[in-house]
C-alpha cells in the first residue's frame, strides 16, 4: 500500500474517532454511570414517597440523561478538535448525546423489573411517581422513563448549544463561529463578520430569554423579570439590523444571505471601499 493510501486511511480513522465523540467520550461514560445510578435511586426512593414530599425523584426520573448530554454539548468549547465545526458539533450532540444514556436507562429498567419485589412495591405503595392506575410498572420503567429522558436531554442540550456554546464561541473564538455560519473569514471581512456573528448570537440568546422572562415573570409575579424581558426586545431588533447590514457570506454561500448580499452589492455599486469584492447583480457598477 502506498504512503498516500496509508495517510488517507489514517485520516479516515481519525475522522471516525472524532465522529464517535459526538456520541460518547470517557467523561460522558462516567457521567452516564452516575446518571443511571441516580435514576435507580429516584425509582427506589419514589416508591416510598407516595405524596411526593421530597419532590426530586420525578425530576431525576425524567431528566437523568441531561447530565452526560450537557457535558457532550459543552465539550466542544474545550476540545482541541471536533467533527464538524465546534458550533455544529454542539448542535448535533444535542440530538446524538442522549441516545446512549437513554439506552442505558432502558436496560436498567429491564433489570429493575426483574428484581423481586420492585414491580410489586410500585403497585402496592401507591407511589406518586408511578401512578399505576394509568399504567403498569413496565410502562413507567421501559417507556415513560427512557422517553422522558430522551426528550428532556435533547431539549436542554439544544438550549445549551444555542444559549451557551454559540455565544461564548462568538465572543471568544469568532472565527470558529463564523465558519459554522458560512461567513467569510478573510481579513477584509473579519471585522464586519465578527460584529455580525456576535449580534447573531445575541439574537438567538434573546429569542429564548425574552419569552421565558416574560412568561415566568408573569406566572410567578416577578414584575422586574417581565419588564426586563420586554426591555431586551429592542436590543434584539438592533442586533437584527446589525446582522443584516454587516454579515458577509463566504464565497458560494451568497444564496443563503439574500438581504446581506443585496446590501453589499449596493455598497459596492456606491464605491464602498470596505466591500470591494461584492459585485452588483442588477446592472453595471458605477464608474
Amino acid at each position: 500500500m502506498s504512503a498516500s493510501g496509508d495517510e488517507e486511511q489514517a485520516l479516515m480513522a481519525h475522522q471516525r474517532r472524532l465522529l464517535w465523540r459526538n456520541f460518547v467520550t470517557p467523561v460522558s461514560v462516567v457521567l452516564t454511570a452516575i446518571a443511571v445510578a441516580a435514576w435507580v435511586v429516584a425509582v427506589l426512593v419514589g416508591i416510598d414517597d407516595p405524596d411526593d414530599v421530597l419532590g426530586w425523584p420525578p425530576m431525576v426520573f425524567g431528566g437523568a440523561a441531561v447530565l452526560p448530554t450537557a457535558w457532550l454539548v459543552l465539550e466542544p468549547l474545550v476540545a482541541k478538535e471536533t467533527l464538524p465545526n465546534p458550533v455544529i458539533a454542539a448542535i448535533i450532540r444535542s440530538i446524538t448525546a442522549p441516545l446512549l444514556p437513554t439506552l442505558a436507562i432502558f436496560v436498567t429498567g429491564v433489570v429493575l423489573l426483574l428484581v423481586p419485589g420492585v414491580a410489586t412495591r410500585m403497585v402496592a405503595e401507591g407511589a406518586y411517581l408511578f401512578n399505576t392506575q394509568d399504567g403498569t410498572p413496565a410502562t413507567f420503567l421501559l417507556a415513560l422513563g427512557p422517553i422522558s429522558n430522551l426528550i428532556m436531554a435533547m431539549l436542554i442540550g439544544l438550549g445549551i448549544a444555542v444559549v451557551i456554546v454559540l455565544p461564548l464561541l462568538a465572543f471568544l473564538k469568532p472565527r470558529v463561529a463564523m465558519e459554522a455560519n458560512a461567513y467569510d473569514t478573510g481579513e477584509s471581512a473579519a471585522k464586519a463578520n465578527t460584529a455580525a456573528i456576535r449580534a447573531l448570537s445575541i439574537i438567538i440568546l434573546l429569542t429564548f430569554l425574552c419569552p421565558a422572562m416574560i412568561i415566568f415573570g408573569g406566572q410567578y409575579g416577578w414584575g422586574w423579570m417581565r419588564v426586563l424581558g420586554w426591555v431586551l426586545i429592542p436590543i434584539g431588533v438592533v442586533a437584527v439590523v446589525i446582522v443584516v447590514r454587516t454579515q458577509r457570506p463566504a464565497a458560494g454561500a451568497e444564496k443563503w444571505f439574500p438581504a446581506s448580499a443585496a446590501e453589499n452589492n449596493r455598497r459596492a455599486a456606491d464605491g464602498d471601499a470596505d466591500h470591494p469584492e461584492a459585485a452588483p447583480t442588477d446592472g453595471p457598477a458605477k464608474g
